[in-house]
């Protein structure tokens, strides 16, 4: 979709060889495939494939319009220029549709995970006493040892973690006795990753190599932030699977959107306010490295039993991470508040989260 329509966008500008009604439409194609970037944010949905087909439509629009003014020459006299050339936004719209393109793989990823998950749940109760087996004998042995042991609550919360989350290890099962909500924990999103990459390496790149962000000794700003986003990503390939989708969902949510609409905003103002557009990147900047990059980073090192861990708000934060935002301010039910005290109880016992390896996805079953 974003390659089609970026090459049929260039190619009528080209064939119309005049720029006369480039600057009618310009502005709301650009400000439109801007917005639509936000759908890469939203709590998973059914439909969501339809709005990445959208977007990505939008942004090839965008990407084969701006290519058309970086080849025809100086075509429009756009104050915004001055911050983003037309090659610039070439590669970030481009950037945004590889992003749109994981954002649809993930929306696959995830419907298969869930038929998989309703397979497996199919006439399951919850209850290890009423699952079924091919072999009678081979349960009522597991049955007696699991009894025989008295960890049959732990073993159902497991599966129960198991269920939500696709896997179940030490991290994401702490997590929960926290009463966090860890469902898709187990399945990083390739599109927050590349959403990361885009707007804390790419981004900020341009910043240096354009030198339109901060001045004098602000100018290391923008590299700061290049730097925290190859920091971010070395995390991320050290971590274990279990972790890695609470650092792309956390980057996403608690640093990329943030500073998006921070920029946009500071932009708005500029542009309304007629004020000089040079440089106005640097406020934005100056937050993303000394605000949300940090933090990004913080998130990142802690991990989820860590962030889990914190009184209150950990638990909340981690489930607007992973779960999103509604269930995160949802009213934890009665139910699950006391199998999560009687768990504990048998679990942890008082354990510091700091007993729980955040790599450890050894006991993955």
């Amino acid at each position: 979709t974003f390659s089609a329509a970026a090459a049929l966008t260039g190619a009528a500008l080209c064939a119309q060889g005049a720029a006369t009604s480039v600057p009618v439409f310009y502005w709301p194609v650009v400000l439109t495939s801007v917005a639509s970037s936000t759908v890469v944010f939203l709590d998973r949905l059914s439909w969501a494939i339809w709005l990445y087909h959208l977007a990505a439509l939008l942004c090839g629009i965008n990407t084969g319009l701006n290519a058309w003014l970086s080849l025809a020459g100086p075509v429009l006299e756009v104050p915004l220029f001055v911050l983003v050339p037309p090659l610039a936004w070439v590669m970030f719209s481009t950037g945004a549709g590889a992003v749109f393109a994981a954002c649809a793989a993930d929306w696959a990823s995830d419907g298969q995970l869930q038929s998989e998950t309703e397979q497996l749940s199919t006439e399951f109760t919850g209850s290890l006493r009423d699952a079924q087996s091919s072999n009678v004998e081979d349960k009522e042995r597991i049955m007696a040892e699991i009894a025989a042991s008295g960890s049959e609550e732990a073993v159902e919360h497991a599966v129960d973690v198991l269920f939500r989350a696709g896997m179940s290890t030490s991290c994401l099962r702490y997590a929960t006795l926290q009463g966090s909500d860890v469902r898709g924990g187990g399945r990083w999103s390739l599109g927050f990753c590349c959403s990361v990459l885009l707007i804390w390496v790419v981004h900020p790149m341009t910043h240096v190599v354009l030198d339109t962000s901060c001045a004098g000794s602000g100018r290391c700003i923008p590299a700061l932030k290049v730097v925290e986003g190859f920091a971010w990503a070395g995390i991320f390939a050290w971590r274990a699977q279990d972790q890695r989708s609470f650092m792309t969902n956390s980057a996403a949510k608690l640093a990329v959107t943030p500073y998006l609409c921070i920029w946009s905003l500071w932009v708005a103002r500029a542009l309304i306010l007629g004020l000089p557009m040079a440089r106005q990147h640097c406020v934005p900047d100056c937050i993303g490295a000394l605000v949300l990059g940090p933090t990004m980073l913080a998130t990142a090192v802690a991990g989820i039993s860590g962030v889990a861990s914190v009184p209150v708000l950990g638990p909340v934060l981690v489930t607007m991470v992973l779960a999103g935002v509604s269930v995160g301010l949802a009213p934890q039910s009665e139910r699950a508040r006391a199998r999560t005290r009687s768990v504990a109880s048998e679990l942890v016992d008082g354990s510091p989260a700091s007993e729980l390896s955040d790599g450890d996805s050894g006991d993955e079953r």
